[in-house]
């Protein structure tokens, strides 16, 4: 069974091929302290204490099916871009991408290295 270290590095080794400098920035940064836990569902989910209390960066029933409800709208087929802002735990950019294909450019900005860290270090 893959450790998540080595999750990690194959993970940092795609987005090498992609964005070094990104890679890099992900590489050094602490990750994010998440609270991961399976969901009522089985996928995993995760957590992250803010002010005392837990905000939930993925559903804590069915995180899956929430990334479709989340995505369902959106008109794959006459999309060109779709810019996500957010990763969360990447539910619903992996569901976005599985519906673009190689149809259009998805864009996903989130600003804390540590939370990019934290999901790559998952899967």
């Amino acid at each position: 069974m893959p450790t998540p270290n080595d999750i990690f590095q194959q993970n940092l080794s795609i987005l090498r091929q992609r964005d070094p400098q990104l890679a890099k920035r992900i590489e050094d940064a602490p990750p994010t302290a998440l609270q991961w836990t399976e969901s009522r569902s089985g996928p995993m989910t995760a957590s992250v204490e803010h002010n005392g209390r837990a905000l939930w960066l993925a559903s804590k029933y069915d995180p899956q099916k929430e990334a479709g409800k989340l995505i369902e709208g959106i008109e794959h087929d006459k999309v060109a871009c779709v810019v996500v802002l957010g990763l969360g735990i990447g539910y619903h950019v992996s569901a976005l991408h599985k519906a673009m294909g190689e149809q259009g450019v998805l864009i996903v900005f989130e600003a804390d290295a540590g939370v990019w860290r934290a999901a790559l270090e998952k899967g």
